[in-house]
């Protein structure tokens, strides 16, 4: 995780970078819920999860690069979800040691919708709309 005074510090020193980068990865990483409270575990290429979840879910995802929230789309059991209104966290991850914030952890709130379905988030980069990358799971 980020300390934000490392950032603050950072834009004091008027120290430039360079473009944001792009999205390589999206990744759901975790799914909590009322009956998990500590969450399950996502493997790569896992297409469904293996606890049933039921009430109260939140599905963590990874992202590696930038994304712009606003333009990002989230759906859960045949529902879609623009400009980020179930989005509860962006929190910044460093996965290199450099100093530089490398992507995202967001966690998703999908409490209150159908207890199973497909979870997707489709991120787009903040260096060109154009630039997607999804991941998705079924949550029981």
């Amino acid at each position: 995780m980020v300390d934000m005074e490392e950032n603050v510090q950072f834009f004091a020193n008027n120290q430039t970078r360079g473009p944001a980068p792009a999205i390589s990865s999206v990744e759901v990483v975790r799914v909590i819920s009322d009956q998990h409270p500590n969450g399950e575990s996502i493997d790569p290429f896992q297409f469904t999860t293996t606890l049933d979840h039921d009430t109260g879910i939140k599905a963590v995802v990874g992202i590696i690069g930038y994304n712009n929230t606003m333009l990002d789309v989230m759906r859960f059991a045949g529902q879609e979800f623009g400009k980020n209104p179930r989005l509860l966290s962006h929190t910044a991850i460093h996965t290199d040691g450099d100093g530089f914030v490398d992507g995202w952890q967001e966690t998703w709130d999908l409490s209150g919708l159908p207890t199973e379905g497909s979870f997707q988030l489709i991120a787009r980069s903040l260096s060109g709309i154009s630039r997607t990358e999804s991941d998705s799971i079924y949550i029981l």
